[in-house]
């Protein structure tokens, strides 16, 4: 009788682990339109902060009634990121380093509570990569490599994970040969995820953008307007095409 009771406990645990578990690609959440406007806000850089931080506290808001402890903490991180990601594009260093180590808690409770997931890796690579423009070269020196493992991470769990494999592409093309990085490797990632991978409005955006600054630096001025021209369809007032619209001369 003991040894049943036992196995029925063991059994109910492993059922109550399980439950928990987060796909490598969680689904979306009820404020996901609250969400997502946001992130146009953002990749387009015509949002302001206060816009921005309403629709992402709304999100939160809602993230409230989820009874999946690991996913409501996986979105909580995303909002995070994102906020991290506006204030970085305004210079605002201290407000980034505030949403990234918010960020960090919450994505950790996530990994911590639905076990490895690509998403959740992805996130948190992407929190030290905002975290790396707000504090430099002494947090790339001491956390790169991490995050460079959590990206690499993410896309060999998911390697349909569009988001990882930006990232991955990212650190590719930025990093020093010297440190790992590879252009060619970095501009064939983001290639085939444009062509063969399913991506939102935004990824594609970001992709087009690094494959036109890409092309840029390696002075294909053709390339590089023609992933200009393509990058404006979504954002035509960004004013990161502004730029490269400059130094490609288009």
């Amino acid at each position: 009788m003991r040894r049943s009771v036992s196995v029925l406990l063991l059994l109910a645990s492993l059922v109550s682990a399980a439950a928990v578990a987060l796909p490598h690609q969680p689904t979306e959440l009820t404020g996901i339109d609250e969400y997502r406007r946001a992130e146009t806000l953002v990749y387009s850089e015509h949002g302001s902060t206060a816009e921005i931080r309403a629709l992402l506290e709304e999100v939160r808001r809602k993230l409230r009634s989820e009874s999946n402890l690991a996913f409501r903490s996986y979105w909580i991180a995303r909002t995070h990121l994102l906020m991290a990601t506006h204030h970085n594009q305004q210079d605002d260093s201290r407000s980034a380093q505030q949403q990234v180590e918010s960020g960090f808690a919450a994505i950790e409770d996530a990994l911590s509570r639905g076990g490895e997931f690509s998403e959740g890796l992805r996130v948190q690579a992407d929190l030290h990569a905002q975290m790396m423009f707000a504090r430099g070269m002494i947090y790339i020196a001491r956390y790169g490599n991490e995050a460079r493992r959590q990206a690499l991470r993410a896309m060999e769990l998911d390697p349909g994970n569009a988001g990882a494999r930006i990232t991955v592409a990212g650190f590719y093309l930025n990093a020093p040969g010297i440190a790992g990085g590879d252009t060619e490797k970095g501009t064939a990632i983001l290639e085939s995820t444009l062509e063969q991978h399913a991506v939102n409005e935004s990824e594609r955006f970001l992709i087009l953008g690094l494959l036109a600054e890409t092309y840029t630096d390696a002075g294909d001025t053709a390339r590089a307007t023609h992933y200009v021209r393509r990058a404006e369809e979504i954002y035509p007032n960004s004013p990161w095409l502004t730029e490269l619209r400059s130094a490609a001369g288009s």
